[in-house]
């Protein structure tokens, strides 16, 4: 696939639209930013089903990257349930990034009772619009504890 960044017409000088020559991108970017939008809101809701369905069988995590990845259902249900048990609430801070492909990105606040943790996530999805991978980026210096 071959692309260009062109001017968009009419929106000034500033404004621009990535043309596509050939080939069309699976998911579109406005999708897979809605889909990570479901996943905040069930972590909010506590709703573990719901969000372990969002997954796909053989999806990944890896939370914070170099904790070592978790496989599959059963390995996420056990992490999210987990976390979901705390009380983990997710604050997204700024509008969740889209991407020339099947991946969003966001970052984000997870408020605990006893600490905030700042991090990014990055998610990338399947052509059936379940995740595959998911990654978050934090490091101790991102924990404030209360």
């Amino acid at each position: 696939m071959t692309y260009a960044w062109c001017p968009h017409e009419g929106a000034g000088p500033q404004a621009v639209e990535l043309l596509f020559d050939g080939g069309d991108v699976a998911l579109s970017e406005l999708r897979v930013k809605q889909l990570l939008q479901r996943y905040v809101d069930h972590i909010n809701a506590g709703e573990v089903d719901k969000l372990i369905a969002l997954f796909a069988e053989d999806a990944e995590i890896e939370d914070p990257i170099g904790s070592g990845p978790r496989r599959g259902h059963e390995e996420l249900r056990i992490f999210y349930q987990a976390a979901l048990s705390r009380g983990v609430q997710i604050v997204v801070e700024g509008p969740i990034r889209g991407s020339q492909s099947n991946t969003a990105a966001m970052a984000f606040r997870v408020n605990l009772p006893s600490a905030t943790v700042s991090a990014i996530e990055m998610m990338t999805f399947r052509d059936d619009e379940k995740i595959a991978r998911m990654v978050a980026c934090f490091g101790p210096m991102d924990i404030s504890r209360y």
